[in-house]
Order: C-alpha cells, then structure tokens, then sequence
C-alpha cells in the first residue's frame, strides 16, 4: 500500500513539474521571438524612431563679415540677436507656459499663438520660433523664470548691424527669410520655412566709397 502511494506521488508531482517545464520553455520561446523581430525585422525603424528622439538638430548661423569702406571706416558690423523659441513637446502644459511667457516678457500672447499656428505642422521636438530679437529685458525676465517656462529656448544668432544708418542695406545688402513663394522654387527645395536665409544685394560699392568686406 505504501509502495502504491509513493508511486502516485511521484507521478503526480512529475505531471507538475512537467507542466511548469513547458510553460517556462514557452514563455522563453515567446521571448526569444519578439526579441528577433524587435532586434531583425523592426530593428532599422525603431533605430530611426530612437535617433530622433536622442538627437535634435540646431541649426548654426554663420557670422557675416565686417564690411569696411576705401577709408577703412567699419560700416557693417555684427551683434548678437536673442531669438525666442518653443520646443512645444517640453512646453507642458502648452497653454500655462505661453501665458506666462507673455506675462513675464511683456510679448503679445495672441502673437505667440500666432507664431504657432504658422508652424503647427512642424514636429513637436523642433524649435518654433516665436519672435526674433527680443531684446536684453525680455531676456533677463525669461532667465529669471527660467524653472517656470518649460520648453522655452532663447538662441544667440549675429544679427547685422549698421553704423551710421540702418537704411545702409539698401546698399551694402542684407539678410532675408525665404519667403513662402520663393519656397516653391526648386532651388530652395529642401529649405525650412523662416529657416533659411538668403542674401539680397543692395547697390555697388561704387555709390558708398568703394565698400568692401574683409575679414
């Protein structure tokens, strides 16, 4: 009789053990499958999808030349310009933060909103720019809140700047935003919008004293 108990037992508990055996292999199978179609067949798009999510692009103006007349009189020099910015992907919640973005720098919250709905198409992780060349005090206000404004971005870009008047580009030339039209020029193909900036010349340096630049 005990003999026969011993048996059952054992038999029992090795239908048990069985069982959590396949269970455990299985589980591993399942694993190791979605493992090779993360890793093989998913493996590019999801290497992609984690590059953009590790890496935001900035694009970097180059500073212009110094622009000096026969007499060797500077005539265009460089100074920087504070533009503002929105990672609207940071700027959570969006509404709060544009709200005291306006409260504190003094900037018209209908024109922020504006600026944003100009670039709703963007991506929620590239920098929007909301107004250029906000000035020292909107600067310091937005520093002083920085901990309160998530999501905004103040760049440092050289911005021209004219000696003995500003209708000086008329002559000398000066920078510009490709427009939307100019946009729809295959030349400009592959540009962002507001992003890139062309040249556009004035007159010759014949009718200023024989301007030129120089390093």
């Amino acid at each position: 009789m005990t003999n026969y108990l011993d048996n059952v037992d054992s038999e029992w508990y090795s239908q048990r053990l069985s069982a959590v055996l396949i269970v455990v292999i299985a589980a591993f199978l399942v694993l190791i499958a979605r493992l090779l179609f993360l890793q093989v067949v998913e493996g590019g798009e999801l290497r992609r999808l984690s590059e953009i999510n590790s890496i935001r692009l900035k694009s970097v103006d180059a500073p212009r030349g110094l622009i000096y007349d026969t007499h060797d009189r500077l005539m265009a020099d460089n100074r920087p310009s504070y533009d503002l910015s929105i990672i609207v992907k940071d700027a959570d919640p969006l509404e709060q933060t544009i709200e005291k973005l306006s409260r504190y720098t003094g900037i018209d919250e209908a024109r922020l909103w504006e600026s944003l709905e100009k670039a709703k198409k963007t991506r929620a992780y590239k920098p929007v720019l909301l107004k250029p060349d906000i000035g020292r005090d909107a600067l310091a206000a937005i520093e002083v809140n920085r901990w309160d404004l998530p999501g905004i971005v103040v760049n440092v870009s050289p911005r021209r700047d004219y000696i003995f008047s500003p209708s000086s580009a008329h002559i000398l030339g000066y920078m510009g935003e490709i427009d939307v039209e100019e946009l729809k020029n295959k030349i400009y193909r592959g540009w962002p919008a507001g992003g890139g900036q062309r040249h556009r010349s004035g007159g010759t340096g014949a009718q200023y004293g024989g301007c030129g630049s120089r390093p």
